[in-house]
């Protein structure tokens, strides 16, 4: 059966996104899915469309572009209005205000009947219509949802202003064919000097307005005509005046007629039959309340037979009024007008989406100008505010999120990739699921896993509330069918209060850098009391129903009501009354008649909240905490995920400086390393020939490699138990979670596959006939190895024994054909590296967050750097307690751009380049779904200026050397090894086991997913990082062989022929695999009686075997699933044996030892 294991962190997680600024009016409706529309006008004058795209995820769309707006016209005048059927109508003007206008006038449409994210025009959409010396200020529109039946299109009128007369109008349109004309016939009785408000509406036959003006008092009159009529007559009432009348909105009733909304010193109605009689207004708010005095705006959203009314008032309140219509009477049922939140909390101009379907939605423009949309809950009644945000490569927005990574295994424990699983939350919420948008609630959502079987859930939240998330397998899966696993966000808060008994234990938890978790200056009783109010919570949590069932839901689930009753407060007023608790209102957790309820007092009005679901409970707990001084960072530094970019980014400095370094070493060493290669390679195959496979044996004592061993002795280590832990989290794979799924949002568009270098082809040709024959042998000798090593443990010196050491000849000799070619164009291939890894690249979120965090561009290399600095920092510090910067002798190589500008320099200087600097192309990382492509840009990029720059003296930079250590980068190079023995330690199995057991293996089950084996400049930092060991230490001619064998994995990564892409992967394990024993008798026979600790020895043994098994696996796509078994566990086995190795190290307890080759 498939097991799911899931790792949830409180953390910031950022989104290559920004925040959305409209101009003016915006409108709402939704689609299809009842996902929300919103037409605006930007600030630059255009009109934008926002929608959920196919990704689930918001897209930008510059509508007026499509219908043929440029610049310098701008959009003047909006309107939108949608029926309950989805019909939608879209009107605009363009020119300027003191202008020209022309009005625009769209024919109806259905959201899901039109290409939003296309390029093409959509003038094929738009009426003819006439063109006026008018300026248009407003737009007014009705819906078709009202009577007369059967128009073509609702009432539009515009207000204008003539260009040639100081005075201001309306007319109406009317659509006549594939035209729309202006019609005059509609005028206000009156010359009206201030019309404070004014809104469309219905009454039988005549469709018309309702408007509020001011003359020698106030006027509230309707006025309107049969347009259906061929001789229409105007119709005027004059209506009642409410007290303060100030604000009008209007909504058809069932019927078809409008129901009229006032604002004035209170809420006032008029039913569709009083609204025209001119009198009978009656007052829906309470006659004490004064929420929608002096209201500004007025809206109406109906969700089944629920209506609200909303209002801004002249304190920037919003607010909101529930009521239902019966018989033609608004009847509020008791329930009093709340107040949803206050110009402090983001109050401002509003639109509301005016039909819904699964709760209400508002969207706010606050004082910060960003829009947000304020959703509601229909069933808990609760409200959720999260920033409307849209998607874009030179911007991250962060926000504060539960992120959930699971991983999903078979029997075997191979990743179920690319499979349909179910997730289910207790109530809804929106969710990034592996990069795609997703609402979950107790129906469920379907998604899929990707390449490596894993899912990644990002939960936004506004405080610490989220609900129970429950993953549960499909039925077309025997495997996974029935499987299911519950993930409580909030188990890790509630699991570290649980060991706090007093509130003195409470102050005195200290966070990372010395800051108090709560306010120390609080009293021992304060303390106590929240104390126990967050113990009473969390019991009240473990006793609700869906805690209780495993959340086992479908779609025959109901859920619990959390509407108001006799005792309970409706939970629509919490996210105002919350804001009052900061201000020191009264509150408690107490065990009402009908449950638990979080009870707040203000003056003399008490909110009893009952607690009826994990949400509500969730922000009953904030709010506890928010009282003593907690705050949503402390939270995720105390148990969350915190990102300490300074550690991060040092070490990132370290692996880009270590890496330019290497090449420019490489650069000075060619000719030496050529000279020397031909001799080397035939003293390798005299001492392989004459080399005991025996001996290995008595080497590693009585090490076994096989499945039961691997996770044994993988298992043991505490420490390494933490690694994979930690390996496993959200946080450790942000990095790669980006690269994967980050952009998804983005949908590049006119995607080109970038070409292979001419270096690149070149060693292809010349490699592709002996790699065919090593693919071909590699096949047929590999079914024979997986049988040795399935049937059981075998010993290792056995093993090397089957083989026979005639194979590890025949290997070294495959190896100098190779090897010599590859010396004919080492030059090139370097050369091309030093120009690719400082190209510019733009990855979403990883460019933006670079930019910031460094004040530079991205390159390849600062992306794979960031990506393996985090992993490697994370555990570094989770080991040796302490920072990477704090190794002895390290810090000063962790200044940023150490070597750029010299090996800028050399580049240009090697291919005749007389300026210094370059101009590669900006190459773009697109994420759709799992795949990584590299796409090219005309764009060109000039050489970065770096903070600081180190060159070598001037009769060195370009001179060639005999040997590593006469070489002036040879001698840095080895400088930085030293320096950093300790951090590339722990970076080789911490950095080779993320990458590997996340990438490479999960990439041979989905021949698209690409990302490990594309990725050259990850391949080649992996291979020099393994430089340190390969050196100046007994043995290094074994070392140095295995080592340079690894220099043409990444160039292979790029072929498109898989089975010879892992046959060669293969062939490289399977030669490093011979040259381990030798090594370990070299150092041995150097050290004396010092031995090589068997631990490192086997782990690194298990590890080359296990990545054997994996490129034997590849050839076969991931059918050979006795290859992929064995690759999964050899490798989980061995790195954790390495890494148990390199933790014992710090501590003098085990004798040092050097890897040929782990990681490449």
């Amino acid at each position: 059966m498939a097991t799911i294991t899931a790792d949830c962190s409180m953390m910031a997680q950022l989104l290559p996104a920004k925040p959305f600024d409209p101009s003016g009016k915006f409108f709402v409706i939704r689609d299809q899915e009842n996902n929300p529309m919103i037409f605006s006008r930007g600030n630059d004058g255009q009109l934008y469309l926002i929608y959920r795209g196919m990704t689930g995820n918001n897209e930008m769309i510059e509508l007026g572009k499509r219908f043929g707006i440029e610049l310098p016209s701008r959009i003047t005048a909006l309107n939108v209005a949608q029926d309950q059927d989805l019909t939608t109508y879209i009107a605009f003007a363009s020119g300027s205000k003191e202008n020209e206008s022309i009005l625009h006038v769209v024919k109806p449409i259905k959201p899901q009947d039109v290409n939003w994210s296309g390029d093409g025009s959509l003038d094929h959409l738009l009426y003819e219509g006439d063109r006026m010396p008018i300026a248009v200020q407003d737009i007014l529109m009705g819906t078709n949802d009202d009577r007369p039946a059967n128009s073509p299109y609702p009432f539009v009128a515009v207000t204008f202003n003539q260009l040639y007369a100081e005075t201001k109008d309306i007319w109406r349109i009317q659509i006549i064919g594939s035209k729309w004309e202006f019609m005059k016939d509609l005028q206000l009785p009156v010359n009206a000097p201030e019309i404070r408000s004014i809104c469309v509406g219905t009454y039988r036959s005549f469709r018309g307005l309702f408007f509020l003006w001011k003359g020698d008092r106030i006027h509230l009159d309707f006025t309107g005509l049969d347009p259906a009529s061929e001789d229409p007559v105007l119709q005027n009432v004059e209506l009642d005046v409410p007290p303060g009348a100030n604000c009008l909105a209007s909504f058809p009733n069932q019927a078809g007629y409008s129901e009229l909304l006032v604002g004035g010193d209170g809420l006032y109605h008029y039913s569709a039959e009083n609204a025209v009689r001119g009198t009978g207004y009656t007052r829906l708010d309470e006659p004490n309340e004064d929420l929608f005095k002096g209201v500004r705006q007025l809206a109406v959203s109906i969700v089944e037979s629920q209506a609200s009314v909303w209002g801004l008032n002249q304190l920037n309140t919003l607010a909101y009024q529930e009521f239902t219509l019966v018989d033609g009477a608004a009847r509020t049922l008791g329930k009093p007008a709340i107040p949803l939140m206050s110009y402090d909390q983001g109050a401002g101009r509003f639109a509301a989406l005016r039909q819904a379907r699964k709760g209400q939605s508002i969207f706010v423009v606050g004082s910060d100008d960003q829009l947000r949309q304020i959703e509601h809950d229909f069933e808990t009644k609760a409200w959720r505010t999260s920033d409307i945000k849209i998607p874009t490569l030179s911007k991250n927005f962060e926000i504060n999120s539960y992120t959930v990574r699971a991983s999903i295994t078979d029997a075997n424990s191979l990743p179920i990739h690319n499979q349909e699983v179910w997730l289910f939350a207790s109530s809804p919420v929106s969710a990034i699921v592996n990069g795609f948008g997703v609402r979950l609630d107790q129906i469920g959502a379907l998604v899929r896993t990707d390449y490596a079987g894993t899912i990644t859930i990002i939960m936004e939240t506004d405080d610490i509330s989220a609900p129970l998330i429950t993953i549960q397998g499909h039925k077309n899966n025997p495997d996974l069918n029935g499987v299911t696993y519950q993930i409580d966000p909030l188990g890790k808060l509630n699991k570290a209060l649980a060991e706090v008994n007093t509130g003195a234990d409470l102050r005195k938890i200290q966070l990372e850098g010395g800051e108090n978790l709560v306010d120390p200056n609080q009293s021992d009783a304060e303390l106590d009391g929240a104390l126990k109010a967050l113990k009473d919570l969390k019991n009240v949590a473990n006793d609700l129903p869906e805690a209780k069932n495993n959340n086992q839901f479908n779609t025959t689930s109901k859920v619990v009501s959390a509407a108001a009753s006799p005792s309970g407060t409706d939970w629509g007023f919490f996210h105002w009354v919350g804001d009052k608790i900061k201000h020191a209102a009264q509150w408690a957790v107490k065990q009402l008649k009908e449950g638990w309820a979080f009870v707040v007092t203000i003056g003399k009005r008490v909110f009893n909240f009952l607690l009826n679901t994990i949400t509500q409970i969730g922000k009953a707990i904030w709010k506890v905490l928010e009282t003593i001084g907690a705050s949503i960072k402390k939270l995720v530094k105390f148990i969350g995920f915190l990102f300490e970019w300074d550690d991060i980014v040092a070490t990132h400095n370290l692996i880009v400086n270590f890496t330019n370094c290497g090449i420019l070493w490489g650069l000075d060493s060619i000719d030496s390393l050529k000279e020397k290669a031909g001799q080397f390679l035939e003293e390798l195959k005299a001492k392989a020939a004459s080399f005991d496979p025996a001996k290995a044996g008595n080497l590693i004592g009585d090490g076994k490699i096989g499945k039961d061993s691997a996770k044994s002795k993988g298992g043991k280590d505490k420490e390494a138990a933490m690694m994979e832990s930690e390996l496993k989290s959200p946080g450790a794979n942000f990095g790669t979670y980006q690269t994967d799924h980050g952009g998804v949002a983005l949908n590049q568009k006119d995607k080109k596959q970038a070409k292979s270098s001419g270096v690149v082809q070149a060693l292809w040709d010349m490699c592709k006939g002996v790699m065919k024959k090593i693919a071909k042998l590699i096949s047929t000798f590999g079914s024979d190895f997986i049988t040795l090593l399935t049937d059981g443990d075998r010993p290792i010196g056995d093993l090397l024994k089957s083989m026979g050491s005639h194979l590890m000849v025949n290997a070294i000799e495959i190896l100098e054909e190779i090897v010599n070619g590859i010396f004919e164009l080492l030059g090139q291939i370097i050369l091309k590296l030093a120009l690719l890894v400082n190209e510019e690249i733009k990855i979403p979120v990883l460019s933006a967050l670079y930019k910031n965090i460094s004040g530079n561009e991205l390159t390849v290399l600062d992306a794979v750097a960031l990506i393996l600095a985090i992993p490697i920092t994370i555990v570094y510090k989770l080991v040796k307690n302490e920072s990477p910067k704090k190794a002895p002798g390290i810090e000063k190589y962790m200044e940023p751009n150490l070597y750029n500008r010299a090996l800028i320099e050399r580049v240009a200087s090697d291919n005749g380049i007389t300026s210094s600097s370059q101009a590669p192309h900006i190459q773009t990382f697109a994420m759709q779904s799992s795949n990584l492509q590299i796409f090219e840009s005309k764009t060109t990029l000039q050489a970065q200026t770096f903070a600081k720059q180190t060159s070598p003296p001037a009769d060195k930079v370009l001179t060639g050397t005999k040997t590593v250590e006469d070489s002036y980068w040879g001698n840095l190079f080895d400088e930085i090894c030293s320096a950093g023995s300790t951090i590339w330690s722990f970076a080789k199995p911490v950095a080779g086991a993320l990458w590997f057991l996340v990438k490479t293996i999960p990439g041979w089950f989905d021949p698209t997913a690409a990302v490990a084996k594309t990725s050259i400049v990850i391949k080649w930092v992996l291979w020099i990082m393994s430089v340190p060991y390969q050196f100046s230490r007994p043995g290094n001619g074994w070392r140095i062989a295995g080592w340079l064998v690894g220099v043409i994995n990444p160039i292979v990564g790029h072929v498109p022929e898989k089975f010879i892409q892992a046959g060669y992967e293969a062939f490289v394990c399977l030669v490093q695999c011979f040259m381990l024993a030798p090594t370990y008798s070299a150092i041995e026979d150097a050290v004396g009686a010092v031995r090589v600790d068997n631990l490192f020895k086997i782990g690194e043994f298990t590890t080359v075997i296990g990545k054997f098994c994996s490129a034997l696996a590849g050839q076969s796509l991931g059918a050979n699933v006795g290859a992929s078994l064995l690759a999964i566990v050899l490798t989980n086995g061995g790195f954790g044996m390495v890494f148990a190795h390199a933790v014992e190290m710090k501590d003098g307890k085990k004798a040092e030892a050097g890897s040929i080759d782990m990681l490449t």
